[in-house]
């Protein structure tokens, strides 16, 4: 059904008409809500993605700083072997009489260092 008004006349709406339009408002209402809860989730993800951002370049900084202690404990460990290497040839050079280092008199540390000869018996002349 149509409703011809005459100019400045109003026309009532129908009940079914008020009905759809307060639907409408409920629904627009609803989608704005919807839209609003939307941003605040998307603000609150933002803030945890940072949040893990921050956290992921703390634990990589420490991985750093355990490389280095692993490394300097690898490099400890090859001068403990490399001591352990001169223990044992000094302990043969003196097994097969060469003798010990001793200081010299002349001179201090190790650029004066002179060699006991182990005796072995008489020595030739």
């Amino acid at each position: 059904m149509v409703c011809i008004v005459p100019p400045k006349t109003r026309c009532a709406p129908s009940p079914r008409s008020a009905r759809r339009s307060g639907e409408t408002d409920q629904i627009a209402n609803a989608i704005a809500a919807a839209v609003e809860e939307q941003g605040a989730a998307t603000q609150e993800m933002a803030r945890n993605v940072e949040g893990a951002a921050k956290v992921t370049q703390e634990v990589s900084s420490n991985i750093g700083g355990v490389t280095e202690a692993a490394n300097g404990t690898a490099a400890a460990v090859q001068v403990l072997t490399a001591a352990r290497a001169l223990a044992s040839q000094s302990g043969h050079l003196k097994d097969v009489g060469i003798g010990t280092f001793r200081p010299s008199k002349n001179r201090g540390g190790l650029a004066g260092c002179a060699v006991a000869a182990k005796s072995h018996g008489p020595q030739p002349t």
